[in-house]
């Protein structure tokens, strides 16, 4: 759906002016033609990008999805793929995408990688805020407060981040491992 309200096009529709005579009505209907051609390229000229999440887990030697599995036990590692397709009819510039630690679960540190080397972040509050390496003030035994590395399982989301264009039609996927607690 194509928004008529946006500024760019107020300002198209209200420079043309429809005389009466022949002539006018010509070049109004020429202009309009131009016009929701421009809008429909423009309209189909934005990215589109889907993601996929899929969780599988290793059972008896054999790698199966979390459907198959139906439960996951205490001590499991998860392996979760997030897979980002650009079905869009631009490039997605400035990429990224969030996936959330599942309830229950810990990250499992260094598991995180993707295709193109993205940048990878965390966050340990639920999303808000995102650093390579998140810290935590700590209390010390002489009472004194000290930052220090939150421990893994206080991550509670990881972001990747590409820093090319994700260009039309194509994907690129990242991976994460977590421990079931």
């Amino acid at each position: 759906m194509i928004n008529l309200e946006s500024s760019l096009i107020k300002e198209e529709l209200s420079a043309m002016s429809f005389n009466i005579n022949s002539r006018g009505r010509r070049f109004a209907a020429i202009s309009l033609f131009i016009l929701a051609a421009a809008i429909a390229v423009y309209a189909q000229a934005k990215p589109s990008v889907k993601v996929k999440l899929v969780g599988t887990v290793l059972r008896a030697g054999k790698e199966m999805t979390l459907a198959e599995a139906k439960s996951v036990r205490p001590g499991e590692i998860l392996n979760w793929t997030l897979t980002s397709r650009n079905e869009g009819g631009a490039p997605a510039l400035g990429y990224q995408t969030t996936a959330p630690m599942p309830a229950g679960t810990s990250y499992v540190e260094g598991s995180g990688s993707g295709e193109e080397s993205p940048q990878i972040t965390f966050s340990i509050n639920g999303g808000r805020d995102f650093s390579a390496r998140p810290m935590i003030e700590e209390k010390q035994a002489d009472g004194s407060i000290k930052t220090v590395p939150a421990p893994v399982t206080l991550y509670t989301h990881i972001r990747y981040l590409w820093n090319g264009p994700l260009a039309s039609g194509s994907a690129v996927s990242a991976t994460y491992k977590v421990r079931v607690k």
